[in-house]
């Protein structure tokens, strides 16, 4: 499975609300437990990519595994961004 099969799975609203705001969570999130972007992006891993796999919130490695995929994947979640957008203003 591609990065941009795994970012169909993130909701549009997610994606354009959570993920791709202002805020940034993939730049500013740090893997450790007490880190709030960190804290969004594993949420929205365990709830949209993953929603059956066991939360280990306190595993580094699992952590640092979620960020990477998130920024190995933030290409094809603006490219379906870009989409839904265009998809909108027709």
């Amino acid at each position: 499975m591609n990065y941009k099969q795994i970012a169909r799975r993130i909701p549009d609203n997610v994606r354009s609300q959570i993920i791709l705001s202002e805020e940034n969570p993939i730049t500013k999130a740090v893997p450790v437990q007490v880190n709030y972007h960190m804290n969004l992006l594993f949420e929205v891993w365990f709830t949209f990519i993953e929603p059956n796999t066991t939360k280990k919130y306190n595993c580094p490695i699992c952590l640092q595994n979620i960020l990477d995929n998130f920024r190995q994947m933030q290409g094809a979640l603006v490219e379906l961004e870009k989409e839904n957008q265009l998809l909108n203003s027709i």
